[in-house]
């Protein structure tokens, strides 16, 4: 009816697909899990841009309104330089909510070890990007600062 020892052989087969089955289970999830991940990254990161963006829309609107507001407040002095604090005062509140967000993308890059070695080089370019723009952002902080206490 059958060759000797041949329900084994099938036995052992079917012990050895299963187990490749489950690994490859185990890898999907592995994979859906980083896919996952980095979907929320990416969200993370398209809010970031939206911020940006929000944030420079803002700024053009306070030097484009505050200046009119300054030149209307010429013959006052005193009301030209408040206007000008105020100003000053909200755009480095800005600069420093923006300071903050980068800095915390550069954490989220510094959280991915799982993903360094994949996107090791992206992650290098996107935090060395960050981290040009932080020192610019700094100064700029600071010289609204002055601005907005002169």
């Amino acid at each position: 009816m059958g060759r000797p020892g041949y329900e084994m052989e099938i036995d052992s087969l079917i012990e050895y697909e299963v187990q490749k089955i489950e690994e490859m289970k185990r890898t999907l999830e592995g994979i859906t899990n980083e896919i996952n991940e980095m979907k929320h990254i990416k969200r993370n990161l398209e809010g970031l841009d939206d911020f940006f963006k929000w944030t420079i829309q803002t700024k053009r609107w306070f030097e484009e309104h505050y200046d009119a507001k300054m030149l209307r407040a010429e013959e006052h002095a005193d009301e030209k330089k408040s206007w000008k604090q105020v100003k000053y005062k909200k755009m480095a509140r800005m600069s420093a909510k923006m300071y903050k967000k980068l800095r915390r993308a550069v954490a989220t890059f510094d959280e991915l070890e799982q993903h360094k070695k994949r996107f090791e080089f992206l992650n290098q370019k996107l935090k060395l990007m960050i981290m040009n723009v932080l020192p610019q952002l700094r100064k700029e902080y600071y010289e609204e600062r002055v601005e907005s206490k002169g």
